[in-house]
């Protein structure tokens, strides 16, 4: 994806510039060439009306001109650039996991956390279960330990974000 993207100055121009004002443009008041334009349609990053000839930027096209940007800022190494912030998502069963062992007070019995998984048709096997736990010790949000599975400081913080994100108090 990136080398047909980033082999086409004209698309990432246009890109950059539909991402800087959020309007619809004619592809040839911004410089873009059908061609350009059906590739960066083919990969998401804008919409566009052939027939029209008229492009706006799509939510992945934003989110990839937003870290292009960062990415050129760490490049450069100039004073903004000394950190990068690293997000992630987790998904509705991750969530889940967090929350219930949560709501267990931190550290959980895994057949406990399972069952109530199972109930709530979270999830329906035991090799998805699995699949969570190992998925959220290699980020350090649990620890596991034999039958047990504790929640760290991080995995902590995380809960708070996700559920601060989700009632939109950040």
């Amino acid at each position: 994806m990136l080398f047909h993207i980033f082999r086409d100055r004209g698309a990432v121009n246009a890109l950059k510039i539909l991402s800087s004002d959020g309007r619809v443009h004619s592809i040839d008041g911004i410089g873009l060439s059908e061609k350009s334009a059906e590739t960066l349609f083919f990969h998401g990053l804008i919409q566009f009306e052939k027939n029209e000839r008229k492009t706006s930027i799509s939510l992945k096209g934003k989110q990839f001109i937003k870290l292009m940007d960062e990415l050129k800022n760490l490049a450069e190494k100039d004073d903004k650039a000394k950190s990068i912030k690293l997000s992630f998502s987790l998904s509705k069963e991750e969530r889940s996991f967090l929350l219930f062992a949560s709501k267990l007070g931190f550290i959980a019995e895994k057949k406990k956390l399972f069952r109530q998984m199972k109930e709530q048709k979270i999830l329906k096997s035991r090799p998805a279960f699995s699949k969570i736990i190992k998925s959220l010790e290699e980020i350090s949000l649990i620890k596991s330990a034999g039958a047990l599975v504790e929640i760290t400081e991080l995995g902590k913080q995380t809960i708070i974000n996700e559920l601060l994100e989700e009632f939109n108090l950040v």
